[in-house]
């Protein structure tokens, strides 16, 4: 299997991996083609094949049976217990070698296939992944292997019939198994996460169907594709693509199984897809802007909706991240009420769980930008909150329009103050609580400083203090 690496002198392992079972074995050395071989108690890969199909069909037989069937009676085994079986990583590299598709017969190849393949139903695998980073051939030829058993479980040389070495069952590897199996193997080193993109881990998955996955499955093979889809490099640059795309499908349209999946995450994992999609969702990004991004933040949300810790995992993710990403693209969030009564729940006085300074701040740029946008609505929704709420409400705006107004964001500025005007004109004349709540918060103040000469900016300062 490996040019590297060769099955080892079965007779320098310890005693105890062979059960007491005697051995006789010559010690000569035989010859062929040029090539000088220890004797047949230590034939390696190159070694056999030199021996010629003929000749190995009379001495695997009578000499290498018995050795692999004392090898293989160590399997099936949990991870725990593999780690008291005297030499277990000479035993693995052995079987793994005897499953090569090139040196053996197919009676050993099946037996070796066959114990591996149940270990890996069974999901203890740490032996088996630690021996296949050795080599990086070797462990995309063995992934390639698994991937055609998992497409077609019938195949025969998966399915064990009338075994010589006294088993009758099939071993069939199921398609789930080996999705867990690469997704570890993907996450321990680039070198496993190149050798399962290679061996085809999208179609495979596909094919498989997330439906038939458990979801903590299910949310370990998220957590790999966005892993590769984060992977800096050239050569994972179209990796990355079909990663950045595969999550795409996912999220638009967003399906209840996938945020039920995404549950199990944590808030870093959440992060990471968040910055993966900020990133792609550019002009000159890999995703379409409007779709990904708001089923993003819908994703988030019901995240968050039912529990503190989902809402705290909610915003240190980056929900408002993409919230105020969306409004600098002018794509206004105030079509989608949900998103919008997040934010404004951020700014609203004693509402549960509390928000950060980070947050709040965030939260009002959202607002401003909405306000810049000639959104009368916005003021609709605070029907319901109480003057104490919206005059702290307006102090933070007051404090967000100095921060502009030391700045010198003019713009931002002009944009912003009309709008407040028409709230003030709109509930201050009618309710002398949102007036007190007006001049409580500073805001005239604020705005006549930077429209001295505002005709109606004046007569609306009148009429307040008439109320």
């Amino acid at each position: 299997m490996s040019k590297n690496r060769h099955l080892r002198d079965l007779n320098s392992l310890s005693p105890s991996i062979f059960d007491n079972t005697s051995f006789s074995g010559s010690t000569s050395t035989w010859t062929s083609s040029g090539n000088t071989i220890q004797g047949i108690g230590s034939l390696t890969g190159k070694a056999i094949k030199a021996l010629g199909h003929v000749t190995l069909r009379g001495l695997d037989r009578v000499i290498m049976y018995p050795r692999i069937r004392s090898i293989l009676s160590k399997f099936p085994h949990t991870d725990a217990q593999a780690a008291k079986i005297d030499g277990i990583e000479e035993i693995y590299d052995i079987v793994l070698e005897l499953s090569s598709p090139e040196f053996y017969s197919g009676s050993i190849r099946r037996a070796a296939l066959n114990v591996l393949l149940r270990q890996i139903n069974r999901g203890h695998t740490h032996k088996l992944e630690k021996a296949l980073h050795h080599d990086s051939a070797e462990l995309e030829v063995f992934l390639r292997l698994l991937e055609e058993c998992s497409k077609m479980p019938e195949i025969n040389d998966v399915i064990i019939n009338n075994f010589p070495f006294g088993s009758s069952f099939p071993a069939i590897l199921l398609p789930k198994t080996t999705i867990q199996f690469m997704c570890r193997i993907a996450q321990k080193s680039e070198r496993g996460c190149r050798a399962v993109l290679n061996v085809g881990y999208y179609r495979l998955l596909i094919s498989v169907g997330e439906e038939n996955l458990p979801m903590s499955d299910l949310a370990e093979v998220y957590r790999t594709v966005l892993s590769i889809s984060t992977r800096p490099g050239v050569q994972f640059q179209t990796s990355r693509v079909e990663a950045i795309h595969f999550l795409a499908r996912s999220l638009s349209p967003l399906r209840p199984r996938f945020i039920k999946t995404l549950e199990l995450w944590d808030a870093s994992d959440l992060k990471s897809l968040v910055g993966m999609v900020l990133e792609n969702t550019t002009p000159h990004g890999n995703l379409l802007l409007s779709d990904v991004m708001l089923s993003t933040l819908a994703l988030l949300r019901h995240i968050g909706v039912n529990s503190a810790e989902g809402k705290r995992k909610m915003f240190e993710a980056g929900y408002l991240d993409i919230a105020l990403h969306l409004e600098r693209l002018q794509h206004p969030i105030r079509e989608y009420m949900d998103e919008f009564e997040v934010v404004l729940n951020i700014l609203r006085l004693n509402f549960c769980p509390p928000y950060t300074e980070g947050e709040r701040n965030q939260a009002v740029d959202v607002f401003l930008f909405q306000l810049a946008n000639d959104h009368q609505y916005l003021f609709q929704s605070l029907v319901s909150w109480t003057t104490t709420e919206i005059e702290e409400l307006l102090r933070t705006l007051v404090d967000k329009l100095r921060v502009i107004i030391i700045s010198e964001s003019r713009e931002m500025y002009n944009n912003v103050a009309p709008h407040l005007v028409t709230f003030i004109a709109k509930n201050a004349l009618y309710d002398p609580k949102i007036c007190e709540a007006i001049i409580g918060a500073g805001l005239l103040n604020t705005l006549c400083s930077q429209d001295e000469e505002n005709d109606s900016m004046k007569s609306l300062i009148i009429d307040i203090l008439f109320v």
